[in-house]
């Protein structure tokens, strides 16, 4: 499981895959990467900030990743060291333990290292290392699993190829077998192409009897006056399968430049030697360029007909955004709007605005059970890269971390603290008033095994020895 966010994408917006991995200077027509991610990861339409209410470095933070990448060039943001996410029981009640993430990051606040870790033993099980050529691009992933006996061993890796420009020109994905090495019985690559350093085709062959073999082709015919696509061609090995016709776009001006949200596009099928209506597609955004409305038409008897709708709402604090989805419940020319579900994205900050919990609740319909979905509690952050800072470089609550029968706590941190099991259950609790640096907690009446440590509005997994 590669720990950047893969994209997937709904045949309505897949066309749209590829622009944004060009990075030519930023021009009007590149479709924001960040907000189709967000979109198809459920986590709303909005350029999601790492740190609550900083209207000048907005950046797209992938849930249980703990990839941000900025879009500006403004003070980058404190990045999570560890990302430790929950999922809901079949009750949806209950929280249970799906994953832990720790996570590194070079002098430029890019992830060199993302380390899955067992919850319970708190053993590494697999990594992912990224590296990058002088340009800064990600050239190169690998993927390892930890072996009892051999250590880190090859799993699998990813290989990036880019222009003189920067644009991606080829990527390919290869296993790794012991014994015989790389290898691509089951790897995948994509060619891109430019013109006038424009996207123009992109290629996806797979491997198999010994031979790449093409499976999907995505290209752009013809272009705006500002540099939007407006026409999308999709064959599938070869042969035609989809087209996209983009008629309207929104400009949002964002904090580093002007860009061009489409409002407005047909999808196509070819079938029986000819293009024919397949969905209709228009959506509406906020001033600051995320999406509000999206309603899709399907081609139904040779004419329109309402079909789904997504609803967006955001909080001005960054607190709580909302997607609904709905679906037209009425066969005739009239529309009647059902909900599907509503999911709900909670969110609570660090006293210094950085994000401390993200938690996902859905519910199927009004009136209806609130389900827990997904909870991420993210911790150990590290300074804002380019900004002073005092003391050490991590804001870890615990200064030594495993700890034996003393648990040191920075002098910085003040205030109201617990100790809890994984269940929640308080074990130790207290009040942290001015005390010097690595002054402790005396936890000698716990016994070995991992904790919470829930302190200056932040929570930390803590490891007895």
């Amino acid at each position: 499981m590669n720990l950047k966010l893969t994209l997937i994408l709904c045949a309505a917006i897949a066309p749209l895959a590829c622009f944004s991995q060009q990075s030519r200077p930023p021009v009007t027509g590149s479709f924001p990467e960040e907000i189709r991610s967000l979109q198809n990861y459920g986590i709303g339409a909005r350029p999601f900030r790492a740190a609550k209410g900083n209207n000048n470095a907005y950046a797209f933070s992938s849930v249980g990743s703990g990839v941000s990448t900025t879009l500006s060039n403004a003070n980058p943001e404190p990045k999570a060291g560890r990302i430790t996410t929950y999922t809901g029981d079949t009750s949806g009640r209950q929280w249970n333990i799906f994953q832990d993430v720790v996570f590194r990051y070079d002098a430029e606040g890019r992830v060199n290292t993302g380390i899955y870790i067992d919850f319970t033993s708190g053993d590494s099980i697999s990594r992912s290392r990224s590296f990058y050529n002088a340009q800064g691009k990600d050239t190169l992933d690998i993927i390892e699993y930890h072996d009892a006996v051999n250590g880190w061993e090859n799993e699998a890796r990813s290989r990036t190829a880019y222009d003189d420009f920067g644009n991606i020109i080829l990527s390919t994905y290869e296993d790794y077998t012991p014994g015989s090495g790389w290898n691509m019985v089951s790897g995948t690559r994509r060619d891109l192409t430019y013109e006038a350093n424009r996207f123009k085709k992109l290629s996806t062959y797979t491997f198999f009897g010994n031979s790449w073999n093409l499976a999907d082709t995505d290209s752009v015919t013809e272009w705006g006056a500002n540099d939007e696509p407006l026409v999308v061609f999709n064959l599938n090995a070869g042969m035609p399968f989809r087209k996209t016709i983009y008629t309207a776009w929104h400009n949002w001006v964002s904090p580093r430049y002007l860009q061009a949200l489409p409002t407005a596009y047909v999808v196509q099928i070819y079938e029986n030697g000819a293009y024919t209506n397949f969905v209709n597609i228009s959506s509406t955004y906020t001033v600051l360029g995320s999406l509000s409305t999206q309603v899709s038409q399907a081609w139904v008897n040779n004419a329109w007909q309402y079909h789904t709708r997504i609803q967006y709402s955001y909080s001005p604090g960054d607190q709580t955004d909302s997607v609904r989805y709905e679906h037209n419940d009425s066969p005739g020319p009239e529309v009647t709007w059902k909900q599907d579900a509503k999911y709900l994205y909670n969110r609570l900050y660090n006293p210094d605005n950085t994000l401390a919990e993200l938690i996902i609740t859905r519910q199927l319909t009004p009136g209806s059970a609130i389900k827990n979905l997904w909870r991420h509690i993210y911790a150990d952050y590290t300074e804002p890269l380019g900004l002073p800072h005092s003391g050490a470089k991590t804001r870890s609550l615990a200064v030594a971390n495993p700890f034996g029968n003393e648990l040191c706590i920075p002098a910085n941190v003040l205030g109201p603290y617990s100790i809890t099991d994984l269940s929640g259950r308080v074990l130790i609790q207290g009040n942290l008033t001015a005390h010097s640096s690595g002054a402790g907690i005396q936890t000698s009446q716990l016994l070995p095994g991992i904790y919470l440590l829930k302190a200056a509005g932040r929570v930390q997994k803590v490891v007895k020895e």
